[in-house]
C-alpha cells in the first residue's frame, strides 16, 4: 500500500488548460465607449433654480446656460406638468443636490427630453472605406450637406451572416452611428471608428437632420420621478452625453433611452420601481435604441423593471458592475432576462 502511494504521488502534476482569442472581426475597443475622459466635472453655476420652478423655466435656464456651466436645481420637490426639453445645447450639466434631496416629480407622460431629427434621404452610396477599423469612408458622389463636422451620422449596410441570425424578414440592421470630424470632396472623416467591415454589403449612410443634437451635456444627482410616463430620459441624438448618480423611478417603458447616441455615459444610477411592476406591459433600465453605439454604463442599479439592460440595433456598448435585482415580466408569456444583448 505505501508503495502504491509513492508511485502515485511520484507523478508529475498535470495541468490542461486552453486559450481562447476573440477573432478580430468581432472584436471592439471598450476604450471608446462613453464619455472620453469621463463625464465634466463643472464648477461655474450659471443660474439656481428652487421647487417652485415650472418645466418650461427650467427649460429655459438650460437654453440660456453659457457652455460648460450648471443650471443647479436646489433640493425641494418640483411638480411639473410638462417635459423638461433642450436641443442642440452644448456643454450644459443640470444638477441637483442628491437623490431623494432634489426630486422632479412628473405629471403622466413627462420626462426630459432632447429630440431631434436623425436622418435625411434615402442614403447615400459608399464606394470605398468601409471596413473595421476606419475613421474614413468615400463617398460615391459628393455628400449632401447634412454631412457636417460635429454631426452624427448613420452607416448601414445588408444583413451579414456574420453577425445577423437571419436575413429574412426584417431587413438591413448593421448599422453604426458615429461624429464626423472632417469633410474633404467625398471624404467623410469620423470617429469612433467602424466596428464591422461592410464591404460588399451595399453600404450607404444617412445625415442627421438639424444639425448637432445635445452635446456634452449631463443630468446629476437628482431623482426623476416620471410620473407613470413613458421614459425618464429620452436622448436622441445625443453625443457625449451623461446621466449620473441619479434615480429614475415610476417609468411604463424606459429610465433612460438613448437613441442614435454615440459615447454617453450612465453611471451610478438607481433605475426602477416600474409603474404597476411585474405586471407592466414594458419595462426596461436602460434601452438602447436605434443605433445607439459605444455608449458606457456603469455601476448602476436595476431594481424592479422587466429587463434591466436592452439594446436594440445598437453596437458596441458597454456595460459593467452593474447590480440587477427583481427582474420580472409576470404579463409576458416568455421569461425574459437582466440583460437582453439583441432585441
Amino acid at each position: 500500500m505505501k508503495a502504491a502511494i509513492l508511485i502515485l504521488l511520484s507523478f508529475p502534476l498535470c495541468v490542461i488548460s486552453a486559450t481562447y482569442s476573440l477573432p478580430s472581426y468581432r472584436s471592439v475597443d471598450w476604450s471608446l465607449t462613453g464619455v472620453p475622459g469621463g463625464p465634466h466635472d463643472r464648477t461655474t453655476i450659471h443660474a439656481t433654480l428652487t421647487s417652485s420652478a415650472t418645466a418650461a423655466q427650467i427649460a429655459s435656464a438650460i437654453a440660456a446656460c453659457t457652455s460648460n456651466q450648471v443650471v443647479k436645481l436646489s433640493a425641494g420637490t418640483y411638480t411639473l406638468s410638462g417635459d423638461v426639453t433642450w436641443a442642440q445645447k452644448r456643454g450644459v450639466t443640470l444638477r441637483g443636490d442628491g437623490k431623494g434631496q432634489t426630486i422632479l416629480r412628473f405629471a403622466a407622460s413627462g420626462f426630459i427630453d432632447s429630440q431631434v431629427g436623425v436622418s435625411g434621404g434615402a442614403g447615400a452610396s459608399l464606394s470605398a472605406g468601409v471596413t473595421k477599423g476606419s475613421t474614413t469612408v468615400t463617398f460615391s458622389t459628393t455628400p449632401n450637406a447634412g454631412f457636417a463636422v460635429d454631426t452624427l451620422f448613420l452607416i448601414q449596410c445588408s444583413d451579414n451572416t456574420n453577425f445577423v441570425f437571419t436575413t429574412t424578414g426584417i431587413g438591413s440592421y448593421v448599422r453604426s452611428t458615429h461624429r464626423i470630424t472632417a469633410v474633404s470632396g467625398n471624404d467623410v472623416t469620423f470617429t469612433p471608428p467602424i466596428l464591422h467591415t461592410m464591404t460588399g454589403y451595399s453600404p450607404v449612410a444617412f445625415y442627421q437632420v438639424g444639425g448637432p443634437g445635445i452635446v456634452l451635456c449631463g443630468i446629476e444627482d437628482m431623482t426623476i420621478d416620471v410620473g407613470a410616463g413613458v421614459d425618464g430620459v429620452l436622448w436622441v441624438g445625443s453625443d457625449r452625453c451623461w446621466v449620473k448618480s441619479c434615480e429614475i423611478t415610476n417609468f411604463t417603458n424606459s429610465g433612460i433611452a438613448p437613441n442614435y447616441a454615440v459615447q454617453n455615459s450612465f453611471l451610478y444610477n438607481d433605475i426602477g420601481t416600474l409603474t404597476n411592476w411585474p405586471n407592466q406591459t414594458d419595462g426596461f433600465g436602460i434601452y438602447y435604441y436605434n443605433v445607439s453605439c459605444f455608449n458606457r454604463d456603469e455601476g448602476n442599479l436595476f431594481n424592479r423593471v422587466g429587463v434591466g439592460r436592452l439594446r436594440s440595433n445598437s453596437s458596441g456598448n458597454y456595460g459593467c458592475f452593474n447590480v440587477y435585482t427583481n427582474i420580472d415580466f409576470q404579463s409576458w408569456a416568455k421569461h425574459t432576462a437582466a440583460v437582453n444583448g439583441s432585441h
